[in-house]
């Protein structure tokens, strides 16, 4: 990272980080072009060991290349606010939180991986736990991305 200042290391502020918002962004590769697209995620966290889990469809762009090329980016970010003020444009800013992981997505199959993911993604995004039934998971697409190395980065703006 250029601006270590910046840099975030400490975990608690990845958890906080990440708990700030449902919706991150997952990269992929493969086609023509580079793919990302926002998703509702859940973590969990052990030991500084983080997993992201997201669902989908059984088919479709983002489900064909997580299977052709499951390496993927995965991040998420939270705007504080914009800084500066008056008629000089040059002095504006950003004051933002950000976290990137770098991981292999894996899908998960059978019922009990699948509730595992979509019970975190509902506490992430809900603040609840909810309880998946067997006939609720077996139409849905749930993967776990586990991060092999994970970055953040704050700037007060």
């Amino acid at each position: 990272m250029r601006r270590k200042e910046r840099e975030i290391k400490d975990i608690k502020e990845f958890v906080k980080i990440l708990s700030k918002t449902c919706v991150g962004t997952l990269s992929l590769s493969g086609g023509e072009y580079p793919y990302a697209v926002p998703v509702n995620f859940g973590f969990s966290e052990t030991d500084g060991n983080f997993k992201v889990y997201f669902h989908c469809a059984g088919e479709g762009r983002k489900t064909e290349l997580l299977r052709s090329d499951p390496k993927v980016c995965f991040e998420v970010h939270a705007v504080e606010k914009i800084t500066g003020e008056g008629d000089n444009p040059c002095v504006y800013s950003c004051a933002y939180e950000s976290v990137i992981g770098f991981g292999v997505a894996r899908e998960l199959k059978g019922h009990d991986e699948k509730r595992e993911g979509l019970i975190k993604i509902m506490e992430n995004c809900t603040g609840r736990c909810f309880e998946f039934l067997e006939n609720q998971t077996r139409g849905v697409t749930v993967f776990e991305i586990a991060f092999s190395e994970v970055t953040g980065k704050r700037s007060r703006g």
